[in-house]
């Protein structure tokens, strides 16, 4: 088998890659890690591994930067006479195609594919061979099971000596015998009825080639105008590989946009935030200076209060001292007062006593008097009726 073009898209470590084969040797060369064995690791998936695999070889080459994408493989290769072009995609929307270019029998997809494409390959190579020449990166070097080699069991044989060269010639002369005398007698050189047969086939099958070569001419038209579809198709679903690889890339821009759209949302809400707390936060200091304009003009009011309050103190002070000299003087106007209202009402008993001592003494002058006008006689009672008393209204008196 010969390759021509090898294409891998998401395959493990590699993004997007092709390498062209040229007609001798080609030599795949770069640092590690660059991919290179995967190209070798996807030929050998391709043709053992069916789209809808879950092996464990097919998942390890499943990128994991990437979702929603699986493994892609496009081979361009030539297995005999037949040249084919064969694709193949595992895990996420799983495809196989198998495009035949010469000979033309029909494509084949999914499972048929892979089916045809392992039938072209053993039919052109030798299965267990194409296994044994692969030598995997890092993998510990065993012995190939080349015992179901056909090709390298004729070769070691030959090698060997197994069969004899004579043996073979004599089956091939006695072969060639028989074909002759088929047609020809083998003592004469005449021609037998077979070869007239032949011959007369031979001419029908002219004229049926006459025929057929003049339909050819006008398959081989329609042959290229399919070619040339072909080749259309060919470039259109290069082109639509193209355009989902682009849409692919679109989708995670659009992912991404819609990402950055939503950062944007988010930023916008926090410096909405943030204009709000910077309007509290001014508000705030606003108030504050207010509050600490008023709190100086509270100091200047309460430093004046405090001056009131001190002479306020003050005036407290002298007017309790003044009540306190006011309460002694009271105390002692009260105990005078006390001392007065004792005083009169021993005056007044004393008043009430000298009152009744004085008329008491008054009358007893007037009793003296009348007696002693009475022992005067008559000149004394000319005086009592001078003074208009009677005696026995002064003795009344």
């Amino acid at each position: 088998m010969r390759l021509h073009r090898m294409t891998l898209l998401n395959f493990g470590g590699v993004r997007e890659q092709t390498i062209d084969f040229g007609p001798n040797v080609t030599v795949v060369a770069g640092p590690n890690e660059v991919g290179k064995s995967s190209f070798q690791a996807a030929l050998r998936l391709l043709f053992h591994y069916p789209d809808n695999s879950s092996a464990a070889s097919v998942r390890g080459f499943v990128p994991t930067d990437q979702d929603g994408a699986g493994p892609e493989v496009d081979l361009e290769a030539q297995a005999g006479a037949c040249q084919f072009v064969y694709r193949k995609r595992w895990r996420h929307k799983p495809k196989t195609e198998l495009v035949i270019r010469t000979p033309k029998p029909p494509n084949f997809t999914v499972r048929d594919a892979h089916n045809r494409a392992q039938k072209i390959l053993q039919e052109a190579e030798d299965y267990s061979m194409f296994d044994a020449k692969q030598l995997m990166q890092l993998a510990p070097l065993a012995q190939a099971d080349l015992e179901n080699s056909f090709s390298l069991s004729q070769a070691l044989d030959k090698a060997a000596g197994g069969s004899d060269p004579s043996a073979e010639n004599d089956s091939l002369y006695e072969a060639v015998i028989q074909s002759y005398e088929r047609y020809w007698t083998l003592k004469t050189g005449r021609e037998t009825g077979e070869l007239s047969r032949v011959r007369e086939s031979a001419q029908a099958v002219a004229t049926m080639l006459s025929g057929f070569e003049l339909q050819l001419a006008d398959l081989a038209g329609h042959v290229e105008a399919v070619a040339s579809g072909e080749r259309d198709l060919q470039r259109k679903e290069d082109l639509i590989l193209r355009l989902e690889r682009q849409l692919r890339d679109r989708q995670a821009d659009v992912e991404t946009v819609s990402r950055l759209e939503k950062e944007l949302a988010e930023l916008r809400t926090c410096e909405a935030r943030a204009s709000l707390a910077n309007a509290q936060a001014k508000n705030a200091q606003d108030e504050r200076r207010r509050l600490l304009d008023s709190e100086a003009e509270a100091e200047v009011q309460l430093r004046q209060l405090e001056e009131q309050m001190a002479s306020a103190q003050r005036t407290a002070a002298a007017l309790q001292a003044a009540a306190e000299h006011d309460r002694a003087s009271f105390e002692s106007a009260t105990g005078a007062c006390d001392r007065a209202v004792e005083e009169r009402g021993v005056a007044e008993q004393m008043v009430d006593y000298l009152k009744s001592r004085t008329a008491h003494a008054a009358l007893e002058n007037r009793i003296c008097l009348v007696e002693w006008l009475t022992r005067l006689g008559a000149e004394g009672a000319a005086l009592l009726e001078r003074f208009g008393v009677e005696k026995g209204g002064l003795c009344a008196s």
